[in-house]
């Protein structure tokens, strides 16, 4: 089917283990665009179709690769594009995506400023000061002041931030690689263990207080859409085997207020003349609110992929991003639904055979999603990146809804026959 002269969007997609759910009649009732997809060749659907076939089936829409890299992206839209004067755009809905779609965009024009200021937690925390909000202590680790004198350095660094304090890589994602620390001795061994990967690590001071999550739509720099959540614990605690989950609050309460109001000025400030989806993580601690980190693209751990926005506001986040970009006369259309829970499930620490899945039965609406098979031998803790499934409640009833949400949280479990 010849493409014409409409719109094309080059979508880029990795994730492997969170199958992509995207409305295209929605999208081209908003968008007179054609949608090529490039992922790898193992990327699954919504109906379960592995990206490797489709592109056999359809290969003037998926364009599949086996490493997506700068260099092969390039090849890609070259080749789709050649030398016409089609207009295109260059979309990722996957984290570790942005920054190689930032590079791009501004090598060809598309953009002013590439996206680093996303992915490098350094630059986001500098440029959230410059907004004006506030920002954890945190320095950047310096291997050669560790290895030039340790204790000394390590003294200098809790003198800084504190005890305890959290070490994370300034550019990965879904808390991997990350640590609590709690004294001067965990700290000299992690930064001795650390001096081993190849990495940029920063140690921030730890806050004590509560994850909030906004999730906006961004259009030319003005926030359309904010909705607030709230995180039952910070989501590196998947590591630790322990359900982590997010549900949205009344948006009538003051820190809901007071979160929105904080996403709406970083919005500003990080998103001058962009437009698409942001997601904000802040602590809120006493009368404070701390900045975490921002991303440029719809909520991870499969939220954006379930109907997590859509139960809640009827908002789709996923094509948000894209109609955000290509069409500057699109707006969102939200509408209070439901209040919502969505509950991620760790795979256990230990691999074996599945035996049991429990969950609590609960007064409100419920829907599951689950990776994992009774009686089917599954891994062991990967975090986010692999977890044994998900439970997504909603009610109208907010009291109804946190009693059930808190439930799944507490008593959801996986009933695991060590392997031997």
């Amino acid at each position: 089917m010849p493409v014409g002269d409409r719109f094309i969007v080059f979508l880029i997609y990795t994730r492997e283990d969170v199958p992509l759910r995207l409305d295209e009649a929605f999208l081209t009732s908003h968008a007179d665009c054609h949608i090529h997809l490039i992922t790898t060749e193992r990327v699954t659907f919504s109906n379960g179709c592995r990206a490797r076939s489709a592109a056999a089936l359809v290969p003037h829409r998926f364009k599949t690769t086996s490493d997506i890299n700068v260099e092969s992206v390039r090849r890609i839209i070259r080749r789709v594009v050649g030398n016409s004067s089609r207009p295109f755009e260059i979309i990722t809905l996957s984290e570790s995506a942005v920054d190689m779609t930032g590079k791009i965009k501004l090598e060809l024009g598309l953009v002013d400023r590439d996206f680093s200021r996303f992915v490098d937690k350094d630059k986001m925390k500098r440029e959230a000061s410059l907004a004006g909000v506030a920002t954890p202590r945190y320095v950047l680790f310096d291997r050669d002041r560790f290895l030039e004198n340790r204790q000394s350095y390590t003294t200098d660094v809790v003198d800084r931030v504190g005890l305890p304090c959290f070490a994370k890589p300034i550019d990965l994602y879904g808390a991997m690689e990350s640590k609590k620390i709690n004294s001067l001795e965990e700290l000299e061994s992690w930064a001795s263990t650390c001096m081993r990967r190849d990495l940029t690590f920063e140690i921030d001071e730890f806050i004590d207080g509560t994850v909030y999550q906004c999730d906006s739509i961004v259009c030319d720099g003005v926030s359309e859409f904010c909705q607030v959540s709230v995180s039952s614990r910070p989501w590196s605690e998947i590591y630790h085997g322990h359900n982590v989950g997010l549900r949205t609050v009344r948006s009538e309460d003051t820190t809901t207020r007071r979160v929105k109001a904080v996403a709406e000025r970083i919005n500003r400030h990080f998103m001058r003349g962009m437009s698409g989806v942001t997601c904000l993580e802040v602590f809120v601690r006493e009368d404070e609110i701390v900045f975490l980190e921002i991303a440029y693209r719809p909520a991870g751990a499969g939220i954006a992929s379930s109907p997590y926005f859509t139960r809640s506001s009827n908002v789709r986040m996923n094509e948000s991003h894209i109609l955000a970009q290509v069409n500057p006369r699109w707006r969102p259309r939200a509408l209070f639904m439901n209040y919502v829970g969505w509950v991620i499930i760790p795979l256990p620490p230990r691999g074996g055979k599945l035996r049991e899945i429990t969950v609590p039965p609960v007064s409100c609406q419920i829907e599951t999603y689950w990776n994992v098979e009774i009686d089917k031998n599954i891994t062991e803790n990967d975090g986010i990146n692999s977890y044994a499934g998900a439970v997504l409640l909603w009610s109208r009833d907010y009291q109804e809804l946190t009693e059930a949400y808190e439930s799944i949280l507490d008593k959801c479990a996986l009933h695991v026959e060590a392997g031997t």
